[in-house]
């Protein structure tokens, strides 16, 4: 079951409630059905939801350096749907430590580039430049690009991969250094 499948199966389940529901759907849904084509983001590339904005404020991770959600169990390897009712639904604090290590993995790893470091904050981004990559790698048949989530060395998932059983400060001081 896809995540929009996911998406509908809820929103039929709140309607049934009686409670009112506004479904969100992943973002590729967005591009295909609405703007028919990712083009359209490289003349607008201002989003008309946020979904990593919301699971941020819901309490479900933070935001990396790279603009992605960050999951302590997955890292940035989640893909979002949301569902905005008036359910009286118990919030989730939000985290309160950024689980980001600003490894700058992300940043020397981006393909077109997009990353610019600000001190203290997340990287700006040029959206456009991020976007028109995208528009080239999907003309080629090779896209989304998806590097920066890829590299992200954050996410209990990766553990098995490690040698060490949690992030230290040295291997944050390390990374931040060096780059792995």
């Amino acid at each position: 079951m896809s995540l929009n499948e996911i998406n509908n199966v809820i929103v039929k389940t709140e309607i049934a409630k009686g409670k009112s529901v506004v479904p969100i759907l992943q973002n590729i849904c967005r591009w295909s059905r609405t703007y028919k084509k990712i083009d359209v983001l490289v003349k607008n590339s201002n989003a008309a939801f946020s979904h990593v904005i919301s699971a941020y404020y819901a309490g479900i991770g933070t935001i990396g350096d790279s603009h992605n959600l960050i999951t302590k169990e997955f890292g940035p390897g989640v893909r979002i749907v949301s569902v905005l009712t008036d359910a009286p639904i118990e919030p989730d604090p939000k985290l309160e430590k950024n689980l980001c290590i600003h490894c700058k993995k992300c940043l020397r790893s981006c393909p077109s580039q997009y990353f610019k470091e600000v001190k203290g904050s997340i990287y700006d981004m040029d959206k456009v430049k991020c976007t028109e990559y995208h528009v080239k790698l999907k003309n080629e048949h090779h896209w989304p690009c998806g590097i920066c989530a890829n590299i992200c060395p954050i996410g209990d998932d990766l553990k098995i991969y490690r040698k060490v059983k949690d992030v230290t400060l040295k291997g944050i001081k390390h990374c931040q250094a060096f780059g792995s």
